[in-house]
């Protein structure tokens, strides 16, 4: 553990148990079976046609459960820390680190519903990661769940802005603009 200014003890987890499952290991490996079923199923249909009888009935449901796992596994996997070295992003999808002092400037930002087209981007209804466009800043990194709360977001010297959605993103602000300046 490293103390940072004012007091801060790093490292400091952020992220709300949004979606707290004790199955989460079961979950991870459906969704691994799902997706390996999943391109099977998807390059039978692009080499073979798509197949009819029992097969086409067996394949539909089979991809049903492929996004589905997909929609279940996602939300619950977003993690946001503070470190000694820097901010800490994880999704289902990829880690990020941003060192300190990479960070221009932290703020609340409070219009997630203002960004713009997706893309390499995934997302359900409460969670979205990925490049956003968005009319101030260009394209933008998201890691977010609570789409309708507040965010923070790290304005970089020399990368893309990135928003995520901590529990309480006016104190995250706080603690970053203390370690920061």
């Amino acid at each position: 553990m490293t103390m940072a200014k004012q007091g801060l003890v790093l490292p400091v987890p952020l992220a709300k148990q949004e979606n707290p499952r004790s199955h989460l290991k079961l979950l991870q490996r459906v969704v691994v079976l799902g997706i390996i079923i999943g391109v099977l199923v998807v390059l039978e249909w692009v080499m073979m046609g798509r197949p009819r009888g029992l097969r086409g009935i067996v394949d539909v449901p089979l991809f049903v459960l492929v996004a589905s796992a997909i929609y279940l596994y996602l939300p619950g996997y977003l993690s946001y820390e503070l470190r000694e070295n820097g901010i800490f992003l994880r999704s289902a999808l990829r880690r990020r680190h941003i060192a300190y002092d990479e960070i221009s400037c932290a703020a609340v930002f409070t219009d997630l519903s203002s960004l713009g087209f997706g893309w390499w981007a995934i997302g359900t209804p409460d969670y979205e990661v990925g490049l956003y466009s968005h009319e101030l800043y260009g394209w933008v990194d998201v890691v977010a769940s609570h789409l309708h709360d507040p965010a923070v977001i790290l304005l970089l010297k020399n990368k893309r802005p990135v928003i995520f959605t901590p529990e309480d993103p006016e104190r995250v602000v706080e603690m970053i603009e203390s370690i920061v300046h």
